[in-house]
């Protein structure tokens, strides 16, 4: 299988900040086939700490292959990011989009991949060691079999893994993908950190509501 990059990976600007958040963005803007357009016309992405508005538009730099995206976060979502965005269209992100709840993160993205190849390569175990920061020094790795649901009219295909980090701290990730079209996928991958007292707030259930909310 050809490599592919994790979306787990567009998690660290929100652990860095703002600063990091905005030299992704003009990395990405330059990049891009975009790169012409001025700088000062692209918003740089937020802390993730507020919600501006009530929905979003999710939208691929390959327009042909994929549709755009009408996105409303579920009620528990309390920061919202976006990258690519414009001061006309601020509420509008190209390629992906980043949730943040009181414990966690759930990014939003395109991806050129098969829905069950890009599942597998997610649950695998190599994969999970390898796309976390000293993965080496996970422990207690759980991985569940991949699933299928019916969320919002789409057909998803989903799964779940936990560790313990190098703090000894739980974790969870929740995995999931639907076809949007050919070669086309959307994958959203929502990560929970530090769970207190074994008590997660990710779950099924939690999962079928980001899905529920989007529409294409």
């Amino acid at each position: 299988m050809a490599s592919r990059e994790n979306p787990l990976v567009r998690l660290l600007p929100a652990a860095l900040g703002l600063a990091c958040a905005t030299l992704l963005t003009i990395s990405l803007v330059t990049c891009s086939g975009v790169a012409d357009r001025a700088l000062s016309d692209w918003v740089p992405s937020n802390e993730y700490g507020e919600r501006a508005f009530e929905s979003y538009t999710l939208a691929s730099e390959d327009a042909d292959a994929a549709p755009t995206l009408h996105v409303t976060p579920p009620d528990w979502v309390i920061g919202v990011a976006t990258e690519g965005s414009t001061k006309d269209e601020p509420n509008r992100s190209l390629t992906h989009l980043t949730y943040t709840f009181a414990t966690g993160n759930v990014v939003l993205t395109y991806a050129s991949d098969d829905v069950d190849e890009f599942l597998a390569w997610q649950l695998d175990e190599d994969t999970i060691i390898t796309s976390h920061l000293f993965g080496g020094r996970y422990t207690n790795i759980v991985v569940g079999s991949p699933s299928q649901a019916t969320w919002g009219g789409h057909d998803v295909s989903w799964g779940s893994y936990s560790f313990d980090d190098e703090y000894g701290r739980h974790n969870t990730c929740y995995v999931s993908a639907a076809a949007l079209s050919e070669g086309q996928v959307l994958a959203i991958v929502a990560t929970e950190e530090d769970i207190k007292d074994n008590q997660p707030f990710l779950d099924e259930t939690t999962l079928a509501s980001i899905w529920e909310g989007v529409v294409w």
